[in-house]
C-alpha cells in the first residue's frame, strides 16, 4: 500500500515537473516522514477525526529512514561538490 501511494506520488511529481521543461533535476527521492496527531491544528484534527479520512483513528508514526536519507544526501552532495570547485574556481 505504501509502494502504490509513492509511486502515484512520483507520477504526480512527474507531472508537475513537466510544467517546467527548463528545470534539470540532478537528484530525486521520496521518503516517509512523522504523523503526529496531537501536533495537527484545530481544524486539521477536526477532518482528521472524520470516519472517511485515511488519518482517521491513525496513531503517531515516524518511518523515516535517517541511513536512507543520509546515504541519498551524500550522493547528492558528491554530485554537487564538482560543480561548486568548478564555479569557485572562475571566480
Amino acid at each position: 500500500m505504501l509502494e502504490d501511494r509513492g509511486a502515484a506520488s512520483c507520477v504526480q511529481f512527474d507531472q508537475a515537473l513537466a510544467a517546467f521543461p527548463w528545470l534539470a533535476l540532478i537528484a530525486c527521492a521520496l521518503f516517509g516522514g512523522v504523523y503526529d496527531p496531537s501536533k495537527l491544528r484545530f481544524t486539521d484534527r477536526l477532518i482528521a477525526s472524520l470516519p472517511a479520512r485515511p488519518q482517521h483513528n491513525m496513531p503517531a508514526s515516524d518511518v523515516r529512514d535517517w541511513t536512507e536519507i543520509r546515504a541519498w544526501a551524500h550522493a547528492l552532495a558528491a554530485k554537487v561538490a564538482p560543480a561548486l570547485h568548478e564555479t569557485e574556481a572562475q571566480l
